[in-house]
């Protein structure tokens, strides 16, 4: 099984659809499905919840993270 890590970029990227967004889709898809580990760090993590909850707020952040 092969392991991904993510940076923020990646999920930004995902989050806003851009062209490689299909790709970190397919990561994600699958680690859904037990083929793979896709890891992120805390720090990463955080960037993109503060980013999203500065621009979209408590709710739509914490709904966006928890669904990641």
């Amino acid at each position: 099984m092969k392991t991904y890590v993510f940076d923020a970029s990646a999920l930004f990227t995902y989050l806003q659809k851009k062209p490689s967004a299909t790709k970190v889709n397919e990561l994600l898809k699958q680690a859904l499905d037990g083929r793979a580990d896709v890891l992120m760090s805390a720090i990463n993590f955080g960037e993109v919840y503060g980013i999203i909850f500065r621009e979209h707020g408590k709710e739509r952040a914490l709904g966006i993270m928890s669904a990641l």
